[in-house]
C-alpha cells in the first residue's frame, strides 16, 4: 500500500490527508477570506497554498463549524493574521526625511481661485474626481460596487465645531457597505488633490466568533481598571462626565530621558513590559496577585500584538502611502513596536472602554502617518430588533457631508469587528457620550494604534 500523503496547512503547519483549497467567487467572501489569510487581495494564489479544516470556507469564513474543529485539534485555535508584509509603494528619501522630521508634505499644485478648507494630507488616498477616488480604492481593495461606499464631506467653522461638548449634526448610517471612504473636496482645485481622504471604515474585519473571543479576553481586564484622565477627557464649559477608561500600551516618549527625550524604557533592564498592568492603571492592586496580573498582562499583549497585525494588514491594503510613511523607519527603530513580527507600522496603543473623548487633536502622532481603531462592541448590543441599542460615533466637528444639513458634527458610528482609519493628527475628532458606562461589560472597547513621531531611536534610546 503506498503511504498516505500528507497536507501542510500553510498557516498553522497542521498536516491533514485532504487536501482542502478553494477561493470564494463572492467579492465580499473573498476579499475577507484573503485578508484574513494575509493573501493578495486580488489575482492569483500561489498554487503550494493549502488550508487544512480549521481555516476552510465556512459561514463565518475564518472559522469552521464547531463540531470540525473539536476533531482537529492542533490547529483548533482562533487564526492569527500572518505579519505585515513590505510595503507596497516605496519611500524616496526626502519623503523618508519629511517623515523623520515630523514634516507635513506641501501641496505643490497651482488652482487658480483655490480655497483651503482645513488641513491638507494625502496618505489615505486623494483624486481629482470621485471617480478616480473610486477607480484607486477599488484596486487597492478588490471591494467594487455598492461594497464600497465614497460620502463627500464639506468642512465648517461654526457652533458645531466650536462647542465644549460634543455636538453630532448628522449620522452615516451603515447602508450594506463593506467600505465607507469619507471624502473632502477643496473647493476651487482642478488638481489630482481635488478630493482627500478624510476618514475610511472598513466592517466586519473579524468574524463574529474572533471578536466576541478578544472582546470576552479585553473584558478579564476591564473591571480592575481605574479612570487616568486625559486631557481630552474634558473640556472648560462642558459639565459632562466622562464614566470610561484609557490605557496606555507600548512605547512612550519621554522627553526629560537622555537630555532630549526617548523612549520610557530606556532605563529598563531586559525586554521591557510594555503590557504592564501599573498600580496606577488600577482601581485597587490589592485584589489582583502577582500571578493574576501576570495572566492579564499575558492576556492583554496576546490581544493588542494580533490586533496590531490586523489593523496593520488593513493600513497596507487600503492606505499604502500611509504604510509606508510608518515603516520606513523600521529598521532604525524596530524595538518601538507593538505586534507580533514583520512589519509593525505602529508604536504604541490606546485601550479606551465606552471612553468619550472632547473634540482634540492627537498632536504626539507623526504627522504623515494614521491612526487605526479596532473596534469591539458588546455582542448582546449587536441587534435587538434591527437596530443597535447602544453605540458610540466617531465625531468630525468640522466637517458635514455635501448637500446634507448645512453644518458641521459629522458621525460615523463605530461597529464591531471594524477598523477605522483617519489622520487624527490634523483633523479635530472627539467621541459620543456613551449614556450608561459598563465597566465589566462595555459596550465599546477599542484599541487605537499610532504611531509617535519621536520614536525613532535604536533599541528604545539605550
Amino acid at each position: 500500500m503506498p503511504p498516505t500523503r500528507l497536507y501542510k496547512c500553510s498557516v498553522c503547519s497542521h498536516e491533514e490527508r485532504r487536501n482542502l483549497f478553494t477561493v470564494p467567487t463572492d467579492p465580499e467572501a473573498s476579499f475577507k477570506w484573503r485578508l484574513s489569510l494575509g493573501l493578495p487581495l486580488h489575482g492569483p494564489i500561489p498554487t503550494s497554498f493549502r488550508v487544512c479544516r480549521n481555516h476552510f470556507l465556512d459561514s463565518e469564513l475564518y472559522l469552521p463549524p464547531r463540531a470540525i474543529r473539536r476533531r482537529t485539534c492542533p490547529g483548533a485555535v482562533p487564526l492569527l493574521p500572518r505579519p505585515c508584509p513590505p510595503p507596497q509603494v516605496p519611500v524616496s528619501p526626502s519623503m523618508k526625511e519629511l517623515v523623520k522630521s515630523n514634516t507635513t508634505i506641501p501641496s505643490r499644485c497651482e488652482c487658480q481661485n483655490a480655497q483651503e478648507c482645513g488641513p491638507f494630507y494625502t496618505q489615505l488616498i486623494s483624486g481629482r474626481d470621485l471617480a478616480s477616488i473610486r477607480a484607486e480604492m477599488e484596486a487597492r481593495t478588490g471591494i467594487t460596487g455598492p461594497l464600497l461606499r465614497i460620502e463627500v464631506a464639506e468642512y465648517y467653522d461654526d457652533e458645531y465645531s466650536k462647542s465644549p461638548c460634543v455636538l453630532i449634526g448628522e449620522v452615516i448610517e451603515r447602508q450594506g457597505e463593506l467600505l465607507l471612504l469619507v471624502v473632502k473636496r477643496r473647493p476651487g482645485h482642478v488638481c489630482d488633490q481635488s478630493y482627500i481622504g478624510l476618514a475610511l471604515l472598513l466592517h466586519d474585519v473579524l468574524s463574529k466568533p474572533r471578536g466576541q473571543a478578544f472582546y470576552d479576553q479585553l473584558c478579564q481586564v476591564t473591571p480592575h481598571g481605574k479612570h487616568s484622565e486625559r486631557p481630552c477627557s474634558s473640556a472648560d464649559g462642558c459639565t459632562c462626565s466622562n464614566g470610561g477608561l484609557n490605557w496606555y500600551f507600548g512605547c512612550g516618549w519621554i522627553s526629560r530621558l537622555a537630555g532630549t527625550g526617548c523612549c520610557k524604557w530606556r532605563g529598563a533592564t531586559g525586554e521591557p513590559k510594555r503590557f504592564q498592568l501599573e498600580p496606577n492603571h488600577l482601581r485597587d492592586p490589592r485584589n489582583l496577585t502577582p500571578e493574576r496580573r501576570h495572566a492579564l498582562e499575558q492576556s492583554l499583549a496576546l490581544v493588542i500584538n494580533t490586533l496590531a497585525d490586523v489593523a496593520g494588514n488593513v493600513v497596507r491594503t487600503c492606505t499604502p502611502q500611509a504604510f509606508a510613511n510608518m515603516v520606513c523607519q523600521l529598521p532604525e527603530a524596530s524595538a518601538c513596536r507593538v505586534g507580533s513580527s514583520g512589519h509593525r507600522p505602529f508604536s504604541s496603543s490606546t485601550m479606551v472602554a465606552d471612553f468619550s473623548a472632547h473634540q482634540h487633536v492627537d498632536k504626539n502622532n507623526n504627522r504623515n502617518s494614521i491612526t487605526a481603531i479596532v473596534n469591539l462592541c458588546r455582542p448582546e448590543d449587536e441587534e435587538v430588533d434591527g437596530h443597535l441599542p447602544s453605540r458610540q460615533c466617531h465625531v468630525l466637528p468640522h466637517y458635514g457631508l455635501m448637500n446634507g444639513a448645512g453644518h458641521g458634527g459629522l458621525a460615523i458610528p463605530m461597529t464591531s469587528s471594524s477598523v477605522f482609519m483617519d489622520v487624527a493628527k490634523e483633523e479635530v475628532h472627539c467621541s459620543s457620550r456613551v449614556e450608561h458606562p459598563n465597566q465589566h461589560r462595555p459596550s465599546r472597547i477599542g484599541l487605537v494604534y499610532y504611531i509617535h513621531h519621536n520614536l525613532n531611536l535604536p533599541d528604545h534610546g539605550r
